[in-house]
């Protein structure tokens, strides 16, 4: 039978073919160290290398799901590698083979690890708290307080530990009321992992996914603008500058930057379009469909609802990409600029003129979308994203809600749909 990790094989039987503690200057200034459960072990050159390629060989096999996190299994290579090189010489009577046998199976074992339900709250911003709890695409966004941290406490009471294990839980449950977490928005979303860090990562991006559909519907009904976030991945504030003019007088302004009154309610009360796009979305996000034109509806407003901080360019890019992804589905032929006008055109244009005027708009954007790509250009205007943005959105919501077109399923059919238009 052919080993499914020749890499890791490689690197435990580099290892366990090592001489004592010497290695020589080089290898000294060239290495990392190793640690294990008991002990640590510096590497040099080959074996760092051999290391690297092992950890990538079990991350492509072990983590592709992402439901295992590349922190346990590069902890659990190590401790395998320090337990074939046995620096504290615990092993020496037993043959290098066998050890190099018994790590790989107790690595196999540590990383085959089965899925485990994690309850993860993950903190974000931008969302009004008088609109809070709300659920949506299946995930509850509420503000954490006393009831959570009633639940905390129950899990530590029942949660079989040590006394002093205990003691320690209690305390870092009653810590959480000085916490940044206490009395702010947070997401509660449920997700199987097989290790903590993993449950962490899939639940940010599970919370992503939902707020950035949500911020797909930044400015689109009044009162309701800007978009909520994660933590760390955007932000509102007040920014100061300093502004000095040739004739030694300055300015100090300040203003505020990405300040965000998103309310789930307002969009409630929008117009008919945005209330069936907005169930359409959750729908989706709910109970994923195998239709694969319901994922692309999905993608296209993730990525203008994370249009809405960073750099201009990237912002306007992001929206290229939304339209694009619909509008575009499944073909692979060229003339992708005019294809786009044509297609834009037909979807969003109610007259010849609107058509035409759609197919500059186009045209328009297309341009400075090439700018960016092509040219290194990524001076964008905040007026050049907000028309990106807009048609893109307005993409999104007639593949959603239009007659005719509402109905597809497939990538395919609104491909077809499309091409059946242009014969016309």
């Amino acid at each position: 039978m052919s080993d499914a990790i020749p890499k890791t094989r490689a690197l435990l039987s580099l290892v366990s073919k090592r001489g004592d503690a010497s290695v020589n200057l080089l290898a000294r200034r060239l290495s990392r160290h190793v640690a294990g459960p008991d002990s640590f072990l510096r590497l040099d050159q080959a074996e760092s290398t051999a290391l690297d390629e092992a950890l990538a060989e079990l991350a492509t096999k072990y983590a592709s799901d992402k439901s295992l996190s590349v922190r346990i299994i590069e902890r659990s290579l190590n401790s395998s590698v320090v337990y074939v090189a046995d620096p504290g010489k615990q092993r020496e009577s037993m043959p290098a083979q066998r050890r190099v046998a018994r790590a790989i199976r107790k690595l196999r074992e540590s990383l085959s690890r089965p899925l485990v339900d994690y309850t993860v709250y993950v903190p974000f911003d931008g969302w009004r708290s008088d609109d809070l709890p709300r659920v949506f695409g299946s995930v509850r966004f509420t503000v954490f307080g006393d009831y959570h941290l009633r639940q905390l406490r129950a899990d530590a009471a029942r949660h079989l530990v040590a006394e002093d294990q205990l003691a320690s839980r209690r305390s870092v449950v009653r810590d959480l009321r000085r916490s940044p977490l206490w009395r702010r928005p947070c997401a509660i979303v449920r997700v199987p992992a097989r290790d903590h860090d993993a449950a962490l990562e899939l639940g940010r991006d599970e919370v992503r996914l939902r707020l950035e559909c949500l911020g797909f519907f930044d400015g689109m009904v009044p009162y309701n603008y800007g978009a909520p976030y994660l933590i760390g991945e955007g932000g509102a504030g007040i920014a100061t500058s300093v502004i000095r003019k040739v004739d030694r007088s300055f300015f100090i302004p300040s203003e505020a930057v990405n300040v965000s009154h998103f309310s789930l309610g307002n969009l409630d009360d929008g117009s008919l379009p945005i209330r069936r796009t907005l169930k359409r979305l959750n729908r989706a996000l709910v109970a994923p469909a195998e239709q694969d034109l319901e994922s692309a509806i999905v993608a296209g407003a993730s990525w203008i609802g994370s249009a809405t901080v960073g750099r201009p360019s990237d912002a306007f890019l992001k929206c290229m990409v939304a339209l694009e992804s619909l509008l575009l589905p499944v073909s692979n032929k060229g003339a992708i600029s005019y294809r786009l006008r044509l297609r834009a055109a037909q979807l969003l244009g109610k007259t010849a003129k609107g058509r035409k005027q759609m197919r500059e708009r186009i045209r328009a954007l297309y341009r400075i979308r090439n700018q960016i790509v092509h040219e290194g250009r990524p001076n964008v205007g905040a007026s050049q994203v907000a028309e990106a943005r807009s048609v893109a959105q307005s993409a999104v919501v007639r593949i959603a809600t239009r007659r005719g077109v509402s109905h597809l399923r497939t990538c395919q059919d609104l491909e077809t749909w499309f091409e059946d238009r242009a014969a016309s």
